[in-house]
């Protein structure tokens, strides 16, 4: 823009001084004037023969003007000859004078681009001086031949006109000074023009960098003719068609094409003759850069004609490599996170990291704050996109560690090179005892790298691996690896590919184990013949399992002898998880006699188990022995109206049961009645969850006639998903305002029909329970 501006300025200001020679030319009057229009513009061949003609047809001047004029050419023509010189000898007379200082001004002046009286060269100017001379020599010595060299002057022959292509023409007719520019005007204009090939160059650059694959460059910017060195006759026939026509910028499209159906057909591609396709094999080698495919590309850019159609396919089936992903710079935010990460791993005892997304360049810089950690012994590096560079860090990290004790890298990618890198760490480590590598996309091979790992190591006691893809392989080599450790005490696989097979593994080698005490199959589809297998090689173990998980693995009634054998024979177990199995009534009657007789268990899981009445009246008779059950979970069960009023009445007086949840087991109204009447007697149940049993505002005044006479343990109560209206709800608070003093301290009735009367009343209830008991509050859930 800088330079636009001063050229506009520069025509301004020639144009201005333009105009004011014209005016002063034509103020002067006379032959003058015209002289000075002439000079001014350059002085050139047409004007003086123009000149010529006017003064022969004005044959009635005087002898004298016309002799000063023919001097006046001829020394203007000498003038700008001998640029060197600024001036020449004058005549005596004063007009002659004064028109050749006008002329000398006028051809000092710079050229006009453009100027249609300057399209004349040089030469065709030295000609016509040295004709003019002639002329004047031969007519300068009497008067009587004036008129025959004006004529002669008049008659100079006008040269021809050069013949050669538009593009010379136009260079002739442009010819410009370069040394009467301005230097600040050209220094400009090249600056200017740096800056803009600067800028387009790394612009290029930076696109060729992102985009064009290593080893691509000379493939699609050879412009040569030979086509590579697989190309063969092919390519030297296009070669020699680029020749012939000039080059591809100089060729006719339709030799062009002409050229490239002609190599098409010589060069033994399918499909050949008068309609071959021009393809990326068939183009030269500067051209396929716009038609080459991803599995086309090769040492010489294009298939060779020899090759067979097999071949080419393969070579169009193989995938391009994946080219290395670029490091990008780290972030003012993200090194600040990083800081604050190893700030908390130097000042807190346990520590949070989980789902700062780190990344494996993260990893790199707090393992600087892990190796040198004399704080942090438990540290949670869950979900924070670790893979194998981070784990190498921060193993070797670990390594200098004294203090960590406790550490998950669950819900991250470490894939099985990850698990690998960690597995070859624990070989030698003393110091971890607790590890958490749930969700971490690893199978077989990071199963037996753990598994070799744990042969050697004497300091881990608890191992999670849930929800990875640890199949039959990964199984067995654990299974190997828990005959021969002494110091595993849990040991979780829900989640996997265990099968009944690997399931069979596990447990023989559990009968040579003697340290595990709670072991986790959830999800890992065992069936009956896994859980039997399970069941007798528990049965026969000296060291007894506290917790068994092996919920969801379709396990039938045909199991449910083996599970009552177990639980007669372990006399420590405290947890059992059957839930989402298919035990139903005839399972649930064959475990149930189990029961009565043991005094270790605590919390029995069978929910979602297809358990009906009949299921539940043979639990309740068990349940009525049992003095060490705490936590009975039946929801997702159909027990209905009968299986619920057994149950209750086995709670009234004899079981020990603290929580107990009947959730969506059809229970009705009569159900809600019958545990309401139980909430009377009760001295142990702390916990009911009645959600889904469709008790409605009859079911609730059943519950509330019990609650507002005496409640003295039950502290949470659930009544969702019931059908519960307004009515309902007056009833409940009323019985909770009749006995603000009891026990009631979480009450839930979400998802019902109560509108905002019920809950106004439900809350007003529960500030009453606030006032009157200082260290016991009522919370309500709508």
């Amino acid at each position: 823009l800088f330079l636009c501006f001063l050229l506009h300025k520069r025509e301004m200001f020639l144009s201005s001084l333009n105009n004011a020679r014209t005016t002063t030319t034509t103020s002067g009057g006379g032959g003058g004037g015209g002289v000075w229009s002439r000079a001014f513009l350059g002085s050139s061949r047409r004007s003086n023969i123009s000149a010529a003609r006017r003064r022969s047809s004005s044959s009635q001047r005087n002898h004298h003007h016309q002799q000063n004029r023919r001097v006046l050419v001829v020394t203007a023509a000498k003038k700008k000859k001998k640029s060197s010189s600024s001036k020449t000898t004058t005549s005596n007379d004063g007009k002659e004078k004064e028109e050749l200082d006008d002329s000398s001004t006028a051809e000092a002046l710079p050229r006009i681009e453009g100027d249609p009286t300057v399209d004349v060269s040089s030469e065709d100017v030295i000609g016509e001086d040295k004709r003019a001379d002639d002329a004047f020599e031969e007519g300068g010595a009497a008067d009587s031949l004036e008129e025959e060299e004006v004529v002669a002057v008049s008659e100079i022959p006008r040269p021809k006109k050069k013949k050669g292509t538009k593009k010379s023409q136009m260079v002739s007719s442009s010819s410009f000074n370069i040394a009467s520019a301005d230097p600040t005007l050209l220094g400009a204009g090249v600056g200017a023009i740096g800056l803009i090939a600067y800028f387009l160059w790394t612009k290029m650059q930076k696109r060729r960098a992102k985009s064009s694959p290593e080893g691509e460059d000379e493939e699609v910017f050879d412009m040569g003719g030979s086509g590579g060195s697989g190309s063969g006759g092919r390519g030297k026939e296009i070669g020699a068609a680029q020749t012939a026509t000039g080059g591809i910028d100089k060729a006719s499209d339709s030799d062009f094409y002409a050229s490239l159906n002609k190599a098409a057909k010589s060069g033994g591609v399918e499909g050949t003759g008068e309609n071959a396709p021009v393809g990326a094999s068939n183009l030269p080698p500067g051209l396929r850069m716009f038609t080459t495919m991803d599995g086309e590309e090769g040492e010489d850019g294009g298939g060779a004609s020899t090759s067979t159609s097999s071949e080419k396919t393969k070579e169009k089936e193989k995938v391009k490599p994946k080219q290395p992903q670029r490091v990008q710079p780290m972030s003012r935010e993200f090194k600040r996170l990083c800081r604050d990460c190893v700030d908390e791993l130097r000042r807190f005892q346990t520590v949070d990291l989980n789902g700062r997304k780190l990344g494996d360049d993260g990893a790199k810089i707090i393992a600087e704050g892990i190796a040198f950690n004399e704080t942090a012994s438990c540290v949670d590096f869950g979900a924070n996109g670790f893979g194998e560079t981070a784990m190498l860090a921060i193993t070797e990290a670990m390594s200098q560690n004294k203090k960590l004790r406790m550490v998950s890298f669950a819900s991250n990618p470490l894939l099985d090179v990850g698990v690998i890198a960690l597995a070859n760490y624990l070989k030698t480590d003393t110091k971890i005892t607790t590890l958490n590598i749930n969700s971490c996309s690893f199978g077989d091979d990071g199963a037996k790298a753990l598994a070799e790992a744990l042969k050697s190591n004497t300091s881990i006691t608890s191992l999670e691996m849930n929800n990875n893809a640890i199949d039959y392989e990964g199984s067995t080599a654990l299974a190997q690896a828990l005959a021969q450790n002494d110091t595993l005490e849990h040991v979780s696989l829900q989640g996997n590919y265990v099968g009944a097979l690997g399931t069979v593994a596990l447990a023989n080698a559990l009968v040579d184990n003697s340290s595990l005490k709670s072991l986790t199959l959830n999800g890992n589809d065992i069936g009956n013949e896994g859980c039997v297998k399970l069941c007798e090689a528990l049965s026969k173990r000296k060291t007894k399992l506290t917790n068994l998980d092996i919920g969801n693995n379709a396990i039938g009634p045909d199991s449910g002898a083996a599970l009552c054998d177990y639980l007669k024979d372990d006399d420590a177990l405290t947890h059992l998880n059957l839930y989402m199995n298919e035990l139903s009534d005839d399972g649930a009657v064959k475990m149930s006699p189990a029961l009565k007789d043991n005094a270790t268990l605590k919390n029995l899981d069978i929910g979602g188990n297809n358990i009906g009445a009949l299921g539940a009246m043979a639990l309740s008779k068990s349940l009525k022995e049992n003095t060490a059950l705490t936590t009975l979970e039946l929801g997702y069960n159909p027990i209905g109206k009968d299986g619920g009023i057994a149950l209750a009445e086995s709670l009234k007086f004899h079981a020990k049961i603290e929580t107990l949840r009947v959730g969506w087991c059809k229970i009705g109204k009569e159900g809600a009645a019958a545990l309401a009447d139980t909430i009377t007697y009760n001295e142990s149940l702390t916990t009911l969850d009645l959600r889904g049993n469709e008790l409605g505002d009859d079911g609730v005044r059943s519950l509330g006639k019990s609650l507002a006479v005496v409640n003295e343990h039950l502290s949470t109560l659930d009544l969702g998903y019931n059908e519960i209206k307004d009515e309902g709800a007056f009833a409940l608070a009323a019985a909770i305002k009749n006995n603000a003093e009891g026990a009631l301290e979480n009450v839930s009735v979400n998802n019902n029909y109560i509108t905002k009367l019920g809950e106004v009343a439900l809350i007003e209830a529960a500030e009453l329970v606030a006032e009157l008991n200082e260290d016991r509050e009522l919370y309500v859930q709508f």
